[in-house]
């Protein structure tokens, strides 16, 4: 073996070139350093590269003193951009000394360099990713048949040109990688401006370039979620631990984001800046802990990836689960990202866990569950391996997977299929009948108060730089949002209820846009099973600490099937 390169050593100043040369001679191995005309052989065993610059470093303390004076020792540049260069080699002399693969190593090394370094592209239209500080007060909340329900608010995503979209048009890639529209709201805000690069207005044909800040405004929609109060089991200075109601997702995600547990305590418990350590599935409910402070949330956060962390679920599952306590440990894979969508599969992720049933009502069967793993919807999966999925669980006891519904592993219907068919059946995120009457009634109302303020709703003076807001333009919405301000939402001290009292719907909050699908639409509300999953994380305990809930009403031995 031979390696050849130019180091810049501490002490002594001067450039060395070393010249390494590797000889097997039974256990021993000779290294020939050769530094300026002074030749030093070696004879050990296993001396390394750092050893032997150390030891000839110690032979040449008195030596150094003779250079004091010297050029190189005095005039050196200390801001020169690489150490390794010596007064008398350039980069390009030091380039020359690598081997293709050094080479090849030492250009990616620039390029990611020049890749961190390289600024983004900014305009002054262009909003920031993020949120922005007053973002509680986006919306309020109101309470409607027992559901938490967001009004209408405008939200803007934003996200930079990714690796993988360069080279594509905007239209591409917005309606091949986002989901949450349909092809034809993403063409109509290309059109009107809502969607922009750069703060600026483009065509679908767009190309999209590195750096380029891609920005969507939208009149945003959320689902509702169950109107139950969330209930505090612990909190102090380091975080915060509450029973999380079902269908409320633990962070902004899809069609919920006021809608979520973060949003949620921050709106009514000044609860900000909440770091999740772990998440539960959105219609899963129980135990979740969450950080105040970065400190506590990474010491949590070790201890679950350790596997410190002892879980204990409780679920409600199809049959008479068997006696005993039931291992199962059939690795896990994915079927649709889009969806979620896993199952049992021998290239899957390892996978643990214990079942033991507590009770059976003659029907149904409710289980004990302890992960030893955190894939996800292990639990969910695991139980319909066994043939016992959870009673209402919409993906893993659906009949998308066939009569057997993947008992035992047992593939009816291949991946595609599934995923085509469980699209069909699962219309959670879809609740709508028919045209809203609401949206042409606040229209109407809201131009005929414009015009009692002496502003006029004519389009035309849109044209002319003023902003109506009964206009159907870009502008003209933007007034509509723009014009009914919402009051700051009221936050409550730590220590008090942490569900206050939310009005009812109010039709004055409710402000439409006229270029807005959705507020077309008529929502109608979910039913309790599109809402509720019977699964529950009971307890989570760790080194020094302990949290758990009672049981849920469906998990009680008396409780019967509806």
């Amino acid at each position: 073996m031979r390696l050849k390169g130019l180091f810049s050593l501490v002490k002594p100043p001067l450039p060395w070139t070393f010249d390494f040369t590797t000889k097997n001679s039974g256990l021993q191995k000779l290294y020939t350093v050769l530094r300026t005309d002074v030749q030093v052989t070696y004879s050990v065993r296993g001396l390394t590269e750092e050893a032997i610059r150390q030891d000839m470093d110690t032979k040449d303390t008195d030596s150094t003193s003779g250079r004091s004076n010297h050029p190189h020792h005095h005039d050196r540049d200390k801001n020169k951009k690489y150490k390794f260069q010596g007064p008398s080699h350039s980069l390009e002399e030091y380039k020359a000394t690598l081997s293709k693969r050094g080479l090849k190593k030492f250009e990616r090394m620039e390029k990611w360099k020049n890749r961190d370094k390289k600024p983004k592209s900014k305009k002054l239209n262009a909003p920031e990713p993020g949120f922005a500080a007053d973002l509680y007060e986006e919306t309020e909340y109101y309470y409607e048949n027992g559901l938490r329900k967001v009004y209408p608010y405008y939200y803007t995503f934003t996200s930079y040109v990714k690796q993988r979209w360069l080279g594509r048009t905007i239209l591409d890639v917005i309606r091949s990688e986002f989901k949450a529209y349909s092809e034809e709201d993403y063409i109509n805000a290309i059109s009107s401006g809502n969607l922009t690069v750069n703060g600026n207005r483009v065509q679908g044909d767009y190309i999209l370039r590195d750096s380029e800040l891609i920005a969507h405004k939208v009149h945003r929609h959320e689902n509702p979620v169950v109107g139950c109060p969330i209930e505090v089991i612990a909190e102090n200075d380091d975080l915060i631990v509450i029973n999380k109601p079902s269908s409320v997702p633990c962070h902004p995600c899809g069609k919920y984001r006021h809608n979520s547990v973060v949003f949620i305590l921050g709106k009514q418990m000044g609860c900000s800046n909440l770091r999740n350590i772990y998440r539960l599935d959105r219609l899963t409910s129980g135990v979740l802990i969450m950080g105040k402070t970065s400190q506590k949330t990474k010491l949590l956060e070790d201890q679950v990836l350790k596997r410190e962390v002892q879980k204990e679920y409780v679920c409600r599952v199809v049959g008479k689960f068997p006696d005993g306590k039931i291992e199962c440990r059939e690795p896990i894979g994915v079927i649709s990202q889009k969806l979620g969508l896993f199952r049992v599969r021998p290239d899957g992720k390892p996978c643990h866990t214990t079942f033991e049933r507590l009770s059976y009502n003659g029907t149904s069967s409710v289980v004990r569950c302890v992960p030893h793993t955190g894939r996800t919807h292990q639990i969910r999966v695991h139980l319909q391996f066994e043939g016992h999925p959870i009673i209402n669980d919409p993906f893993y006891n659906s009949e998308a997977w066939g009569p057997n519904k993947n008992k035992g592993g047992m593939m009816e219907r291949t991946d595609q299929e599934v995923s085509d068919r469980m699209l069909e059946l699962h219309n959670i995120g879809h609740w709508t009948d028919g045209a809203n009457p609401l949206f042409e009634e606040r229209l109407k109302e809201i131009a005929d108060a414009s015009k009692l303020e002496g502003e006029t709703a004519d389009c035309s003076t849109c044209k002319s730089g003023t902003e109506g807001a009964g206009c159907s333009g870009v502008a003209g919405s933007e007034a509509v949002g723009e014009q009914v301000k919402e009051p700051p939402v009221k936050r409550s001290r730590t220590d008090e209820a942490p569900c206050p009292d939310i009005p009812p719907f109010d039709r004055k909050k409710w402000i439409p846009d006229p270029n807005c699908s959705s507020c077309r639409l008529k929502y109608v509300d979910p039913r309790e099973e599109e809402l509720v999953m019977y699964l529950h994380a009971l307890k989570y305990a760790g080194p020094g600490w302990e949290y758990s809930t009672p049981l849920p009403d469906w998990a009680k031995e008396d409780w019967q099937d509806h």
